[in-house]
């Protein structure tokens, strides 16, 4: 095993790129990016080094290194690596930020509605989607694999039963194209519904702080502090939180955003206790 992995290190450390492979069991979805990442970028020595290990003396070695190298220089392995990694790459600022340990809800939310569009617009880009197949159909030639052989295989048309169609030969052949640019829409469909649902229930839990912000802070009502006082922990009394918001509102009027509310109530936070829980909610 050290004799493999010394030669594995050495064929990674001669690139640019010099990558150990990821976990992929860490539990953060960003650190999934950098693991399919390491994965494309030191592809080629990652084959190179099966290569050789096929040749090994020891028969275990070479029987292990044969099984392996089936599925990498597979044509359907690479193209969905090379999709995978754009779209985790896509995912990634959106998934980092709501994986922090102190997240800004209205941040998120915004974060959230942009990547479900941006998510959309990949999904009707059909020059994108090609371009990903045509490089991974490139790529994935130089190993000597035969695509067209490999999708039939994989893929083939079904003939319908003589029992229910009289024409059974009729049944439509997808190209190995058109299988993977739908098996693409599909995934970029399912996520796109999931982001937008996310977004529905955090734009409907927020609707109760539109006016907590620096620019709309005038126009916070009574109905408003009812409903916080109902969603948050903390607060015990509506009334006492509107008189706060009231008697505050001048400086958070001054203030440039969100953040600089919260670093205003540092010094009068005792003061305000149920306001200062609404911004604190917030922005944790």
């Amino acid at each position: 095993m050290y004799i493999q992995h010394r030669l594995f290190r050495a064929k990674i450390d001669s690139t640019s790129y010099g990558l150990l492979l990821k976990n992929l069991c860490v539990t953060r979805w960003f650190a999934r990016y950098e693991s399919i990442n390491a994965i494309y970028q030191s592809f080629k020595e990652l084959v190179k080094c099966l290569e050789e290990l096929k040749d090994d003396s020891d028969k275990d070695t070479r029987e292990a290194a044969k099984s392996l190298l089936k599925k990498p220089t597979s044509y359907e392995f690479y193209v969905l690596m090379s999709f995978l990694r754009q779209l985790l790459a896509t995912t990634n600022a959106t998934t980092a930020e709501l994986q922090k340990e102190e997240l800004n809800v209205i941040t998120a939310t915004e974060m959230i509605a942009s990547l479900a569009k941006l998510l959309q617009k990949t999904r009707n880009d059909d020059l994108a989607l090609q371009g990903i197949i045509q490089l991974a159909e490139k790529e994935i030639a130089s190993f000597g694999t035969d695509i067209e052989c490999e999708f039939d295989r994989l893929h083939r048309t079904r003939l319908r039963s003589c029992r229910t169609y009289a024409n059974n030969t009729s049944a439509y052949a997808f190209t190995s194209e058109q299988f993977y640019t739908t098996l693409f829409r599909t995934i970029l469909d399912h996520l796109h519904g999931q982001y937008n649902e996310y977004f529905e229930i955090l734009n409907s839990t927020l609707k109760s702080f539109r006016h907590i912000s620096p620019p709309t802070i005038e126009n916070f009502s009574q109905t408003e502090a009812d409903e916080l006082t109902a969603l948050i922990s903390g607060i015990d009394d509506s009334l006492l939180l509107f008189q706060e918001f009231q008697q505050l509102t001048p400086e958070i009027k001054e203030c440039t955003d969100m953040r600089a509310v919260a670093k205003m109530l540092k010094s009068v936070h005792l003061r305000y206790p149920r306001l200062a829980r609404v911004y604190e909610f917030m922005l944790t």
